[in-house]
């Protein structure tokens, strides 16, 4: 499949592109996503950057699974201020 690219940005289509390209680079690969985005890498991702936000949506309906960082042990945690927390976490 085809590449699109920019300067500094580039769109892939598949779980298999990113992780063949990722092999090549000397970049971290940062992966974005929503729900599903991250379930198709749950089992590539090696570290986890996890922005806790205090706030409650009382109409949410897409939770992580409880047990989704299970194969993670937490190895930093920054104060943003206002009750923003990262989490960052490598795979066991």
């Amino acid at each position: 499949s085809e590449i699109e690219t920019t300067p500094d940005v580039m769109k892939l289509n598949s779980v298999d592109e990113v992780v063949e390209l990722s092999k090549l680079l000397v970049k971290d690969v940062f992966i974005i996503g929503g729900a599903k985005v991250f379930e198709a890498f749950a089992d590539v991702i090696e570290k986890w950057i996890v922005t806790l936000v205090p706030e409650t949506v009382e109409d949410a309906d897409t939770f992580i699974p409880q047990n989704f960082l299970g194969e993670f042990v937490l190895k930093e945690t920054k104060d943003l201020d206002d009750g923003l927390l990262v989490k960052i976490l490598h795979r066991k």
